[in-house]
């Protein structure tokens, strides 16, 4: 069983360690599958897609249901729809765009959390899908590709922080036993 407080605090250490902003860079990002819940002896089920090529028009969508997660348990789990309303893959890159001196939303120091570079972030808006926790929220994904798996399954890294709404506090990470992966932006001419 997860401790959920040594969890929240190995979060915060890890969050005060990164200090620099990175900026994301623009990429088109499909994934899914299921990761361990939160506490709860069943499975989480992750869906996503994302297109953040267009940083003035980002498209996308997340599915996310955890119903086993402790702490909303008794309640029917955690359980939403996600539009996204950012995308992209966290750099190295820092930022030095004089508007932005945080870096991109996702990347480094965001209020939502934080992807590592390298990693694929995606920050949406949800409506809860469970009638007996109704609400909207924002949330952040971050996803990682793994490589194939045993059997020749994709596997990958996720996490998934839920910071406001009805599952504010919500923050899951691990092997994801699904796929993630990022798809080149089509150019134009």
């Amino acid at each position: 069983m997860i401790n959920r407080n040594v969890f929240k605090g190995a979060a915060l250490v890890g969050a005060a360690v990164l200090l620099s902003a990175c900026e994301m860079a623009p990429a088109h990002m499909t994934g899914g599958g299921t990761m361990h819940s939160l506490g709860g002896d069943g499975r989480a089920q992750l869906a996503f897609t994302a297109n953040g090529c267009d940083v003035d028009n980002v498209k996308g969508q997340l599915q996310f249901g955890d119903r086993t997660a402790i702490e909303w348990q008794a309640n029917g789990g955690v359980k939403l729809h996600g539009n996204v309303t950012s995308a992209g893959m966290c750099t190295d890159q820092e930022s030095t765009d004089p508007d932005n001196p945080f870096g991109d939303p996702g990347c480094g120091t965001s209020q939502l959390g934080e992807c590592d570079p390298g990693q694929m972030a995606i920050l949406f808006d949800y409506d809860s899908t469970n009638p007996a926790a109704p609400g909207t929220g924002e949330g952040l994904v971050c996803a990682q590709s793994a490589g194939p798996g045993a059997g020749g399954s994709l596997h990958a890294i996720g996490i998934i922080s839920l910071q406001s709404g009805p599952y504010e506090g919500y923050a899951n990470l691990g092997a994801l036993v699904g796929n993630a992966q990022v798809h080149g932006c089509k150019t134009s001419g």
